[in-house]
């Protein structure tokens, strides 16, 4: 299949970006150039790079938009001037690990 060509429901009614969207997900090549990097303004042009490579045309303020999380029924209470939150240092996982399923031993 050409990438070009989308795949099944991806008709001219939908938009650029879930018409990229999907197409990320069906391409392992292209997956890997969109997670080359952690920085949000390098992610933002490889984006727009990889849409003007397969023919589609975004806005960079649409991508960085999709970029930031919503909460259902949110969208009046918040702010659009809202600044967005750093990415974390390359390298650092979330993580927390605990014991629950001992007790502590008693000396």
């Amino acid at each position: 299949m050409n990438r070009r060509e989308g795949g099944p429901g991806m008709g001219s009614a939908c938009q650029p970006l879930d018409r990229l969207r999907a197409l990320v997900l069906t391409d392992v090549l292209l997956q890997e150039k969109l997670r080359a990097t952690d920085d949000a303004d390098q992610f933002v042009a490889l984006v727009m790079e990889a849409a003007r490579d397969l023919g589609l045309s975004l806005a960079v303020e649409g991508v960085r938009a999709a970029m930031r999380p919503r909460l259902p029924g949110m969208d009046a209470l918040v702010d659009d001037e809202v600044g967005e939150t750093a990415l974390p240092l390359a390298g650092w996982l979330p993580v927390g690990t605990s014991e629950r399923t001992r007790q502590p031993q008693r000396t």
